[in-house]
Protein backbone atom coordinates (compact mmCIF):
# COMPACT_ATOMS: atom_id res chain seq x y z
CA UNK A 1 0.00 0.00 0.00
CA UNK A 2 1.55 3.99 -0.75
CA UNK A 3 1.14 6.34 1.77
CA UNK A 4 -2.00 7.28 3.89
CA UNK A 5 -2.44 10.76 4.89
CA UNK A 6 -4.98 11.97 6.47
CA UNK A 7 -6.43 14.54 4.64
CA UNK A 8 -8.07 17.42 6.90
CA UNK A 9 -7.30 16.81 10.38
CA UNK A 10 -8.32 19.95 13.20
CA UNK A 11 -5.51 20.34 15.99
CA UNK A 12 -5.88 23.16 18.94
CA UNK A 13 -1.95 23.08 20.41
CA UNK A 14 -2.06 24.18 24.31
CA UNK A 15 0.33 26.65 23.14
CA UNK A 16 -2.19 28.33 21.13
CA UNK A 17 -5.06 27.60 23.63
CA UNK A 18 -2.64 29.87 26.25
CA UNK A 19 -1.98 32.58 24.39
CA UNK A 20 -5.27 33.14 22.94
CA UNK A 21 -7.11 33.07 25.82
CA UNK A 22 -4.52 35.98 27.25
CA UNK A 23 -6.67 38.25 24.53
CA UNK A 24 -9.78 36.41 23.76
CA UNK A 25 -10.81 33.99 27.14
CA UNK A 26 -13.66 32.13 26.63
CA UNK A 27 -15.75 28.96 28.05
CA UNK A 28 -15.45 26.80 24.85
CA UNK A 29 -11.27 28.14 24.78
CA UNK A 30 -11.73 26.65 28.65
CA UNK A 31 -13.15 23.56 27.86
CA UNK A 32 -11.18 22.63 24.63
CA UNK A 33 -8.00 22.87 26.47
CA UNK A 34 -8.72 18.89 28.04
CA UNK A 35 -9.70 17.39 24.60
CA UNK A 36 -6.67 15.38 24.33
CA UNK A 37 -7.11 14.42 20.68
CA UNK A 38 -7.13 18.29 19.70
CA UNK A 39 -4.49 19.28 21.95
CA UNK A 40 -1.64 16.87 22.94
CA UNK A 41 0.75 15.99 19.39
CA UNK A 42 2.03 12.43 21.53
CA UNK A 43 -0.90 11.08 21.69
CA UNK A 44 -1.91 12.27 18.21
CA UNK A 45 1.27 10.29 16.91
CA UNK A 46 0.09 7.11 19.16
CA UNK A 47 -3.44 7.31 17.08
CA UNK A 48 -1.88 7.65 13.54
CA UNK A 49 0.32 4.61 14.63
CA UNK A 50 -2.39 2.77 15.72
CA UNK A 51 -4.30 2.96 12.66
CA UNK A 52 -1.44 3.22 10.47
CA UNK A 53 -1.44 6.61 8.95
CA UNK A 54 1.81 7.77 7.75
CA UNK A 55 1.08 11.53 7.59
CA UNK A 56 -1.96 14.13 8.93
CA UNK A 57 -2.68 17.64 6.97
CA UNK A 58 -3.68 19.72 10.45
CA UNK A 59 -6.01 22.59 9.88
CA UNK A 60 -6.44 24.95 13.11
CA UNK A 61 -9.97 23.75 15.10
CA UNK A 62 -12.55 25.67 16.36
CA UNK A 63 -13.33 28.45 13.84
CA UNK A 64 -16.12 29.49 16.46
CA UNK A 65 -13.28 30.48 19.33
CA UNK A 66 -12.78 33.33 16.80
CA UNK A 67 -16.54 34.55 16.70
CA UNK A 68 -16.38 38.68 18.01
CA UNK A 69 -12.91 38.94 18.42
CA UNK A 70 -11.46 42.73 17.68
CA UNK A 71 -9.58 42.27 14.12
CA UNK A 72 -6.49 43.42 15.58
CA UNK A 73 -6.39 40.56 18.26
CA UNK A 74 -7.59 38.09 15.39
CA UNK A 75 -4.53 39.40 13.19
CA UNK A 76 -2.32 38.67 16.06
CA UNK A 77 -3.73 35.30 16.65
CA UNK A 78 -3.79 33.86 13.42
CA UNK A 79 -0.13 34.83 13.38
CA UNK A 80 0.11 32.64 16.45
CA UNK A 81 -1.90 30.16 15.36
CA UNK A 82 0.13 29.99 12.25
CA UNK A 83 3.35 29.89 13.76
CA UNK A 84 2.31 27.21 16.11
CA UNK A 85 1.24 24.97 13.34
CA UNK A 86 4.69 25.50 11.19
CA UNK A 87 6.77 24.70 14.78
CA UNK A 88 4.74 21.42 15.27
CA UNK A 89 5.34 20.56 11.70
CA UNK A 90 8.76 21.11 11.35
CA UNK A 91 9.82 19.05 13.92
CA UNK A 92 7.51 16.24 13.00
CA UNK A 93 7.98 17.04 9.19
CA UNK A 94 7.78 13.09 9.02
CA UNK A 95 4.29 12.76 10.06
CA UNK A 96 2.69 16.07 9.47
CA UNK A 97 1.57 18.93 6.68
CA UNK A 98 0.28 22.54 7.91
CA UNK A 99 -2.66 24.49 6.74
CA UNK A 100 -2.43 27.95 7.49
CA UNK A 101 -5.50 30.28 9.07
Amino acid sequence: MGLVIDGFSHILPKSFIRELSLFHPTDELRASGSLTHLSEIENRIRVLDKYRIDKQVLTLARPSIWANMAKDTALKMTRVANDTLYEITQKYSDRFIPVGT
